[in-house]
């Protein structure tokens, strides 16, 4: 260390001036105070088992997340306007520079405690956190820490609010858009049903059993049915020799002919001589007196009377000319009979036009014709009822043919169907418990930050260090000097040792004077 006592004014001139400027440097510093508050973050005051919550992301990450909507540019912009930080800066246009230099004198800490999860294994719980802000004001710093803290408050509150609300919304969303489906798969299985009602497959057995039960239905009727067309055979049989009029006696009490017949002569002769000679002929008269006989009254003609015999005059009429001429005497009166039917059939028709003959009034006939009635009317149902069964039991067994077919398209709408039920009832459950989460944020009974320490008012800086910076400088001035003298007296090649020959010229010194220190004068 000899060349200190050499160097020693060249490390004093080296030291000095960075020990100097390190002084000045400490004290020329801004001060910069530190204001912090401490918020909690306090459990919902309802178990999650009881009403669970819709936010299940870590405290941490809630942290996080709460702090990005915080120092979001907007609140940071604000906040600088409103307490008049930064001025440099904005009056040189430089906002984004100032929010950059807010977000670092922003201080946020977490605070947790250690705990034992459920595997015994140590972890640290985070149950709240600190914030604050720098600043060279410490009212200043106290202000804007306290604004910081309610933000992170109104925040934390708005938020799980709107999420809670999203969650709700969404969940009701997506319930009805499944009740929509629901309702639509209801419909396509109903119309399913409704077309394949033989062919589903909880209907085969009845569908079997069904089928038997027709066939004997089938049978019954088919017995009813040869019943019924072996007594309306008897019956008509046994009807076709009663007639449905009184019948005509002669002097010695003997029957003539039938009423029928007699009334079918009548009218042929009636219309012939109508034909022929004209109402008022004595016999058309007596014709029509007798047909009034027999009918007991009423109207002796019908529509069909007049358009038949016209018909049978005219075809008559016809083959004669094809033998005779126009002017030949059967021609000519023919046309003269067609000619009094057309003018008969004028004045009876418009007058009249009811049956031709008046009701039957013979019992027997009446009894028996009834009965006919009641059989043909039961023989008909009967075997509209048969077609009935044929046609249900065909229906049936085409049903039962595609059953296997059938049921896997049932049960691929019965899958989807019980899967779309489920999810509803899922997402109407978790709605219901979304709805009262949202009225748990509302009245703030939630997971919420607690303001548990106010904002301070710093008494003393945190920065700068001046000791520290003192300290830092001495240690500096005093390694530059030392170093600044070792490297000049390195440079120097005055030879003052033994070393010193060895080194520079390789030689041995002869002899060596050692130094001696004079004795001070006032011993």
């Amino acid at each position: 260390m000899s060349f200190l006592r050499r160097r020693r004014w060249l490390c004093l001139g080296v030291s000095l001036p960075i020990l100097v400027g390190a002084i000045m440097l400490a004290y020329r510093l801004p001060p910069v105070f530190l204001s912090q508050a401490t918020i909690l973050i306090e459990q919902a005051a309802i178990p999650d088992n009881i009403v669970p919550s819709t936010i299940n992301t870590y405290v941490d990450e809630q942290i996080q997340v709460v702090t990005q909507r915080v120092l979001a540019r907007d609140n940071v912009k604000k906040l600088i306007e409103t307490f008049d930080l930064y001025r440099e800066e904005r009056k040189a246009g430089q906002l984004a520079e100032a929010v950059g230099r807010f977000g670092a004198d922003t201080f946020l800490e977490g605070i947790a405690a250690g705990v034992v999860d459920d595997r015994g294994r140590a972890a640290n719980s985070t149950f709240g956190f600190k914030v604050g802000y720098k600043a060279s004001d410490p009212i200043v710093a106290q202000q804007v820490t306290e604004e910081l803290a309610q933000l992170f408050l109104d925040e934390n509150a708005r938020s799980r609010k709107e999420k809670a609300a999203e969650t709700t919304g969404f969940l009701e969303q997506e319930s009805e858009r499944l009740a929509s489906e629901i309702a639509e798969m209801e419909h396509r299985m109903s119309e399913f049903k409704s077309e394949y009602a033989y062919a589903l497959p909880e209907q085969t057995l009845f569908n079997l059993q069904l089928v038997d039960r027709l066939d004997r239905d089938i049978t019954e009727i088919d017995s009813e049915i040869w019943k019924l067309r072996t007594d309306e055979q008897v019956l008509l049989t046994e009807h076709q020799t009663v007639g449905p009029y009184a019948t005509l006696y002669s002097e010695d009490g003997q029957p003539l002919f039938t009423a029928e017949q007699r009334l079918a002569d009548l009218q042929q002769e009636y219309l012939l001589l109508s034909g022929r000679y004209g109402p008022e002929h004595p016999d058309v008269r007596r014709a029509k007196r007798e047909m009034e006989a027999i009918i007991g009254g009423g109207t002796i003609f019908g529509p069909g009377n007049f358009a038949q015999q016209r018909a049978a005059l005219q075809l008559e009429h016809d083959a004669l000319l094809e033998r005779y001429a126009e002017s030949h005497p059967d021609v000519v009166r023919l046309e003269r009979e067609i000619e009094a039917l057309d003018k008969l059939a004028a004045e009876t028709e418009p007058r009249d036009s009811a049956p031709t003959v008046s009701p039957p009034m013979n019992p027997l006939y009446v009894q028996n014709q009834a009965r006919l009635n009641a059989l043909s009317s039961g023989l008909a149902a009967a075997e509209k009822r048969r077609q009935e069964l044929l046609t249900r039991r065909s229906s049936i067994e085409r049903g039962l043919a595609i059953a296997p077919q059938i049921e896997k398209e049932w049960l691929s709408l019965n899958r989807g169907y019980n899967t779309a039920r489920e999810e509803y009832n899922e997402f109407k459950r978790r709605g219901t418990e979304a709805r009262l989460t949202e009225r748990l944020e509302a009245e703030n009974k939630g997971q919420r930050y607690t303001l548990l320490e106010r904002a301070n008012l710093p008494s003393a800086p945190i920065e700068p260090n001046r000791f520290a910076i003192i300290f830092l400088g001495l240690v500096v001035a005093i390694g530059a000097g030392i170093g600044i003298g070792a490297l000049a007296d390195a440079l120097d090649s005055t030879v003052r040792s033994t070393r010193d020959l060895r080194s520079n010229f390789g030689i041995e010194p002869l002899a060596v004077i050692p130094f001696l220190k004079p004795r001070p004068r006032w011993r």
